[in-house]
């Protein structure tokens, strides 16, 4: 019986005795159906979105009905399985929508189970739950190259290891490729593909005089569908060694007999270093019968002996 559909039965009633011969009579009864408020019906349903969708993104609407004549309004809320927020229900319409974007992550959250409630507004007011299934669409997500110090020695010898490239990526089971693309004066330095261990390329170009620091640009891209990449400043700082002088060879003529005092000529020596460091001269062979002197600071070579 469904007041909606049959709101009254008209019947017909036949009554009979057992005379002879028997005798029948009927009657109409009229049976009229009390409206009693009827709960909306509201089935388990299936949506999705994309990991990370901006707040506001249109979900789904969940589909409800009401048997009740005239139609009643219904009220929708999200009651169980909104993990961090992330969802919100139109109380109105049923539609769902993000409302936390951060909670939409397919590697910690693949998949939401919320219980909806769906209430109409008769006397009493009646009310319906359904399983709505929200499933996160995995996509590739950038990686995260950080940003690092390290520190080697000048003049380090080639494939002297001066420290590896770290980083971070929500996506699991992905490979990754690293390249230096910037600041990499001299080809002082190369990266491993790989693993992004970066070693001593050209030792030459290790030079704290010339180039006390390097600022390397180092790229990092996933094997991700489509592949993406980040970028990361890796600083190296170049620790200065003190290296040995550089002393000239040289020809000089003085006259024999000379006197003493006599300028015989001055040593060029250099220095790499910086700030520049204090020289000191001294002969140590070949200076037979004390013949010369040279000056301790200058390297100027005088007569000493005639």
């Amino acid at each position: 019986m469904d007041f909606e559909t049959n709101p009254t039965f008209s019947l017909t009633v036949e009554v009979t005795d057992d005379g002879a011969p028997p005798l029948t009579g009927s009657a109409t009864v009229t049976v009229n159906l009390s409206d009693v408020n009827d709960p909306p019906a509201v089935a388990d349903q299936a949506f999705s979105v994309d990991e990370n969708a901006a707040n506001g993104t249109s979900v789904g609407t969940v589909a409800a009905s009401d048997e009740d004549l005239p139609a009643q309004a219904l009220t929708f809320a999200i009651t169980a399985g909104n993990t961090d927020g992330a969802f919100a229900i139109n109380a109105s319409t049923g539609e769902i929508t993000v409302a936390n974007s951060a909670a939409l992550d397919a590697e910690t959250n693949p998949s939401f189970s919320l219980t909806v409630q769906v209430t109409d507004d008769g006397a009493p007011n009646e009310s319906s739950t359904a399983t709505v299934t929200v499933t996160v669409n995995d996509l590739n997500e950038a990686p995260v190259a950080d940003d690092a110090t390290f520190a080697v020695d000048e003049n380090a010898a080639n494939g002297t290891s001066v420290g590896t490239a770290t980083f971070t990526d929500p996506d699991a089971g992905q490979s990754h490729t690293f390249a230096i693309t910037a600041g990499n004066t001299g080809g002082a330095f190369a990266i491993n593909a790989s693993t992004g261990e970066i070693t001593v390329a050209s030792s030459a170009a290790i030079d704290f005089e010339t180039n006390p620091t390097f600022s390397l640009t180092v790229e990092l891209t996933d094997d991700g569908v489509p592949p993406l990449s980040d970028t990361a400043t890796i600083t190296i700082n170049v620790d200065d060694l003190n290296e040995a002088p550089v002393a000239d060879d040289a020809t000089f003529a003085v006259d024999e007999n000379a006197a003493n005092g006599t300028s015989v000529g001055t040593v060029a020596a250099s220095d790499e270093d910086l700030p520049a460091q204090t020289l000191t001269f001294a002969i140590t062979a070949g200076n037979t019968g004390g013949a010369f002197a040279i000056n301790a600071s200058t390297g100027e070579i005088t007569v000493a002996s005639r």
